[in-house]
């Protein structure tokens, strides 16, 4: 069997690289979450343009001011 002096601190540097890589995990999905919410704000803006737009193009094509 191995040593309990080396067996602890493997397993407990192993949990702190496990604790670590999950807060990492987290910054991560939250950042790509404000992408997320981000890209669907712009989005939104550019279809209300697009919106704006065509209605404009439609007033044109039937000579309203």
């Amino acid at each position: 069997m191995m040593n309990p002096g080396v067996v602890v601190p493997l397993a407990l540097f192993g949990l702190v690289v496990i604790i670590v890589a999950l807060q990492c995990l987290v910054k991560i999905h939250h950042q790509e979450e404000e992408a997320r919410q981000k890209l669907l704000a712009a989005e939104m803006a550019h279809r209300q343009a697009m919106q704006e737009l065509d209605l404009k193009l439609q007033r044109v094509r039937q000579g309203l001011p």
